[in-house]
C-alpha cells in the first residue's frame, strides 16, 4: 500500500517592486524633479536656471515660510523665513550634501517643518535662560 503524494499547488507569485521603485526614485539631473513631488501639500516649484525652487507657501496671505534650493550639481541649501537652517546629519553625512532620490524631497520638507516646531523660542528667550543660569567657576 503505498500513499501517492498530492501534486503540489499551483501558486501566484507577485514580481518585486523594489527595483522599480529605486530606478524610478532614483535623482540624476533637475530634470528629474517635477511638481508631483510636492502633490498634497501646501508646496509649491520654481524652475530656475541654475536651481529648482521648492517652497511652502502660507495662505490667505502669500507669504514663502519654508524653502528648498537645489542647484545644478544637486546640492541642496533650506530656508525657513528667509533664514538659513542647518542641512540634516543624514544629508550631511552619507551624501555629501547632494541629492541622489526623489524621496529625500519629502524627508526635507518633514526636516524643515520638524525644526521650526523644535525652535520656536526667540533669542531673547535663550539669553533671558543664560542671566539666570548658574555660573560656573
Amino acid at each position: 500500500m503505498s500513499n501517492s503524494r498530492p501534486p503540489p499547488r499551483d501558486r501566484t507569485t507577485i514580481a518585486d517592486e523594489l527595483p522599480a521603485f529605486v530606478s524610478s526614485d532614483r535623482l540624476k539631473s533637475l530634470n528629474d524633479i517635477t511638481s508631483n513631488i510636492c502633490d498634497g501639500r501646501n508646496w509649491r516649484l520654481d524652475r530656475l536656471p541654475e536651481c529648482v525652487r521648492i517652497y511652502n507657501l502660507l495662505e490667505p496671505v502669500p507669504v514663502v515660510k519654508e524653502s528648498i534650493l537645489v542647484f545644478i550639481n544637486m546640492q541642496v541649501k533650506l530656508y525657513i523665513n528667509g533664514s538659513s537652517v542647518p542641512l540634516p546629519d543624514w544629508l550631511r553625512c552619507a551624501h555629501n550634501c547632494k541629492l541622489t532620490r526623489k524621496s529625500q524631497l519629502h524627508e526635507l520638507m518633514n526636516y524643515l517643518s520638524n525644526v521650526e516646531n523644535d525652535h520656536s523660542h526667540s533669542v531673547l528667550e535663550d539669553l533671558n535662560l543664560r542671566q539666570y543660569s548658574e555660573k560656573t567657576i
